[in-house]
């Protein structure tokens, strides 16, 4: 009898791991999970900047509820966006800015919101991310 435990012990160790351990998916740019996540990004990055941008995704990785954005950020043109009448025109034209857009998003009642983002990152400041929103770390592979 003192072997039924051991028995059960690999059966059971897939059960007890964290959902931090799900792996992300990158839903298809045609698919409507996609859509939806790109669009909730945009609106906040618009609504920040104060300006009409768009988001051309690097890296959308999806592990249920949480999804991590990177993105580069475009002007209306099309361009790469130049910070121009914000308040962070004079950092970008010193160099302190990138056109990185990075977003952690999460989903409630069939709905994306942003619960972290920062416009113009010259460092990996996601990098916390993991451990103060307790999303799982997967999601925030960049390769």
């Amino acid at each position: 009898m003192k072997r039924f435990p051991s028995l059960l012990l690999p059966l059971l160790i897939p059960l007890m791991a964290p959902t931090h351990a799900q792996k992300p998916h990158s839903p298809a740019p045609s698919s409507a999970e996609y859509k939806a996540l790109l669009a909730t990004a945009t609106e906040a990055a618009r609504s920040e900047l104060k300006h009409t941008v768009t988001l051309d995704a690097e890296v959308l990785n999806v592990a249920p509820p949480w999804a991590f954005l990177s993105a580069r950020i475009l002007g209306a043109d099309g361009a790469a966006y130049a910070f121009e009448g914000t308040r962070w025109e004079a950092a970008a034209a010193a160099g302190g800015m990138s056109n990185q857009y990075v977003g952690l998003l999460r989903e409630t009642n069939g709905r994306w919101a942003i619960v972290q983002q920062s416009l113009g990152p010259t460092d990996v400041v996601w990098e916390s991310w993991a451990e103060t929103y307790g999303a799982p770390t997967a999601l925030f592979a960049i390769d």
